[in-house]
């Protein structure tokens, strides 16, 4: 009587190890490493404890209690030891449930930019804010210009003397040239001396030759005058394309430059611009699940900040390498519809749908 209740306490406690095992609904819960290790250490303590306990106890059961024991313990360790049949955990980026790829990624802008000056010198005024959308080629910014536009003046008024200089001599070299015709027609007619037909024609060359002296100096202040207008453009900072200011990296009244300085009082940035239009999700995959994804498969994606709606994509581009430290290879999403309310950095769950890739 005593050896048969000591073989029901020891079935009675494997029974009761059963009832550890993780509910169905629990399968789909992430679990990381640390914690899943853990787990598994304390069920084969567990498991152990109860065998060793039939097996000390051994001679005092029957021999249908001690194969009952036995069995009872060792389908408790392959119950729990056994893998859910529908759910694997991808290391790198999300799992695979029910043959679905889930994973977390963010929104990155495929065309952003830090918008800098060409030139030193000091921010006057900030046409633009952060949240403003602007156009192309838009005036957002503008720097101190006094010393170059100065410059500028002078040399235009350099351009105007030297332009008055050639129209005054080209209005004396006609007069020259008309009394050179006369000169000509008298000496011909043998009523004025060579040296005198000479010395006119020498006049009139001469002032041809200043006038191409003139002209080419004109040219030379003109190109002098290009330059200047350049370098006057390089203190309107403009918007290198359309898009929304996500970022204002610098103060009026600061110095901005295009390389950096010492000490950190000189900022190289004014803004930073994005093309909302260029938006897209990144994520990285397990290269386990590499050949599960391919371009133009169909997403299924859900924003943290709209968790009720569920937006479409498809898959854009997987990247040529993997990641050897992570094992894990980039894959960009392009957003299909209205991404109107999509924002740079939002955190995301994709849904990657399993169809067989277009040959």
């Amino acid at each position: 009587m005593e050896n048969t209740n000591k073989a029901s306490d020891q079935l009675a406690s494997i029974r009761r190890l059963k009832s550890l095992k993780l509910d169905e609904s629990e399968k789909d819960s992430d679990v990381t490493t640390n914690q899943g290790g853990r787990t598994w250490v304390l069920v084969v303590i567990l498991i152990a404890t109860a065998v060793g306990g039939y097996m000390i106890g051994g001679l005092e059961l029957g021999d249908g209690d001690s194969n009952r024991a036995s069995e009872e313990a060792n389908n408790l360790g392959a119950q729990l030891y056994a893998a859910p049949d529908d759910t694997q955990i991808a290391d790198a980026g999300g799992r695979t449930v029910g043959g679905t790829i889930i994973a977390n990624g963010y929104v990155v802008a495929g065309k952003m930019a830090t918008i800098a000056s060409e030139v030193t010198g000091r921010l006057t005024e900030l046409k633009v804010r952060e949240g403003d959308t602007v156009q192309q080629g838009a005036l957002i910014a503008v720097l101190d210009d006094t010393l170059v536009k100065a410059e500028y003046e002078a040399m235009a008024s350099r351009e105007t003397s030297a332009a008055s200089a050639v129209f005054v001599l080209e209005e004396e070299l006609k007069d020259a040239q008309q009394v050179l015709d006369r000169q000509e027609r008298l000496f011909e007619d043998n009523l004025v001396s060579e040296s005198d037909f000479l010395s006119y024609r020498a006049k009139v060359d001469i002032l041809n030759a200043r006038i191409d002296q003139s002209r080419a100096d004109v040219e030379t202040i003109r190109r002098d005058l290009s330059t200047l207008a350049v370098r006057l453009e390089r203190y309107q900072i403009r918007a290198p394309f359309s898009g929304m200011i996500v970022a204002e990296n610098a103060n009026q009244g600061e110095i901005v430059s295009p390389v950096s300085a010492g000490g950190g009082f000189t900022r190289t940035g004014i803004y930073t611009i994005v093309d909302m239009g260029s938006l897209r999700i990144e994520v990285q995959l397990n290269e386990s699940e590499y050949d599960k994804v391919f371009v133009g498969q169909e997403v299924v994606i859900r924003f943290d900040a709209f968790a009720s709606t569920a937006y479409r994509g498809t898959v854009s581009l997987l990247a040529p390498t993997v990641n050897r430290n992570t094992a894990a290879v980039a894959v960009h999403v392009a957003l299909i519809g209205d991404v109107s309310r999509i924002l740079p950095n939002m955190s995301a769950q994709l849904e990657f749908t399993q169809k067989d890739a277009a040959n």
